[in-house]
């Protein structure tokens, strides 16, 4: 067993805290638990924004959907127009031709008959 000595006291009191190391601590924990506070407070409001923003983000989808079929139904709209359009081309084209042939049968057989055509304000003979 050790003797009891002022020295063995003034080592052994070495190890000890001191009222201001103590206090010194106490400052330190109390600025790192406002840090804390302030830390836990920003995560908060960030996870809050983000859930904000993917709330939004799944209505921008849903949004986009909707408007990836709306041009869809369009483009398939568009198509059936391009094509009665090209159908009808094609029609007004085989009408042309069918009446150019027509005026062409008509004009001898009036001239024959002795008939005056008129087609727009002109006159044939």
């Amino acid at each position: 067993m050790a003797e009891l000595t002022k020295e063995y006291f003034d080592q052994a009191i070495k190890t000890l805290a001191t009222k201001r190391s103590l206090n010194e601590t106490t400052n330190s924990l109390d600025r790192v638990a406002r840090t804390l506070d302030s830390t836990v407070s920003t995560v908060n409001r960030t996870v809050a924004l983000l859930t904000h923003v993917a709330e939004h983000t799944d209505a921008l989808k849903e949004d986009m959907k909707d408007v990836k079929a709306t041009v869809q139904s369009h483009t398939g709209t568009l198509d059936k127009i391009l094509k009665n359009s090209e159908d009808w081309k094609t029609e007004a084209a085989s009408l042309r031709s069918a009446v150019k042939r027509h005026e062409q049968w008509i004009t001898p057989i009036a001239k024959k008959v002795g008939i005056r055509l008129e087609t727009d304000g002109e006159t044939k003979n």
